[in-house]
């Protein structure tokens, strides 16, 4: 533990751990758990020097990242040419929870890079389970639509 004086005052400050909020370029990041030097005179509060460079450097990192959501996320509509289901397919596994979209605005999108972990933990049993329910059960319809479906491909 360091014997910080205060600037303000010269009193001995306390070491406690409190949350740093750093705005920059829009972006507010808060980090919990930061060693700061709190004066119990004039309530100076100070941060080490390695703490506020880190902290902005995130914050800056954050302002340069320029996500293009086209590039970052699908659609429904393009999970299910990826998956080569139909979109109500796609919704039925969503509902069910074997998809883990996130809502944006008022539209399910799926990061790009799960696609291959998707496509690597959903058998062909599940894309047939998807068109109705988990019954197991599919009707002569649904049978017909799995088959033409799939001799698309």
């Amino acid at each position: 533990m360091l014997n910080m004086e205060c600037a303000l005052c010269d009193s001995i400050m306390n070491e406690e751990k409190r949350e740093l909020e750093i705005k920059r370029d829009g972006y507010t990041l808060k980090l919990s758990g930061i060693t700061a030097y709190v004066c119990p005179n004039c309530g100076n509060i100070e941060y080490m020097a390695k703490d506020i460079k880190m902290a902005e450097k995130l914050c800056m990192t954050l302002s340069q990242a320029n996500i293009d959501l086209k590039e970052e996320y699908l659609n429904v509509t393009d999970m299910a040419e990826e998956l080569n289901v139909t979109n109500q397919t796609i919704y039925n596994m969503i509902k069910d929870g074997r998809l883990k979209p996130i809502k944006i605005g008022k539209e399910w999108r799926f990061y790009k890079k799960d696609i291959d972990i998707i496509k690597n933990t959903i058998s062909n049993d599940d894309f047939q389970l998807a068109a109705r329910n988990l019954d197991g059960k599919l009707s002569n319809e649904d049978i017909e639509i799995i088959k033409k479906e799939m001799e698309d491909d």
